[in-house]
């Protein structure tokens, strides 16, 4: 027997785990939740989930947790100010889909050309890790001049110690500063 679900039953149970402090970029809650969802109210009479009902469900658009959360990349101004690593990240994306692909071709294969394309997956990702470690040089030669840089910093703060407090004192107070000519 098929049990039917209002959409408003469906929203209003989401909008009460968003206040009690459920976040959506929690895939494996939300896979949860689907998955729950799927088995209590979406299951048909054959026992498929019904993709059309669970789309439904979660409004138009992907379902929570099938995409990433948080800020995207600005991929424009990356390749402009910085193509370094810009070009380290493309070579890594497309490593990857390569590397899928091969896998998945190895997968279907039939067993007499299952090693050459073990040995070219093999070789696409020794490529792949050697990518994702320049990657992770350079943006650890990036911490480390910044590192030196807030360091020289503090150094030069603690140099004028009296000066800084002086300043903040005045600001504080609301009177101007001296002039220094």
């Amino acid at each position: 027997m098929r049990k039917k679900i209002g959409i408003s039953s469906t929203v209003l149970f989401l909008a009460v785990l968003g206040l009690i402090g459920f976040s959506a970029s929690s895939t494996m809650a939300v896979q949860e939740f689907r998955d729950a969802f799927q088995a209590k109210y979406i299951k048909s009479d054959s026992g498929k989930a019904n993709d059309v009902a669970l789309a439904q469900a979660f409004g138009p658009g992907q379902p929570p947790g099938d995409q990433p959360r948080g800020p995207r990349p600005d991929w424009p101004s990356m390749e402009r100010n910085d193509p370094e690593m810009n070009k380290l990240i493309n070579a890594a994306n497309e490593l990857d889909r390569r590397t899928r692909d091969v896998a998945k071709t190895y997968r279907e294969a039939p067993k007499a050309e299952r090693a050459k394309l073990k040995e070219d997956l093999k070789k696409l990702v020794t490529e792949q890790f050697e990518t994702w470690q320049q990657r992770r040089k350079l943006e650890l030669t990036r911490l480390e001049e910044e590192l030196k840089r807030l360091r020289d910093a503090t150094e030069s703060r603690e140099k004028k110690k009296l000066q800084v407090i002086d300043k903040r004192v005045s600001d504080l107070l609301g009177e101007e500063a001296e002039p220094g000519f």
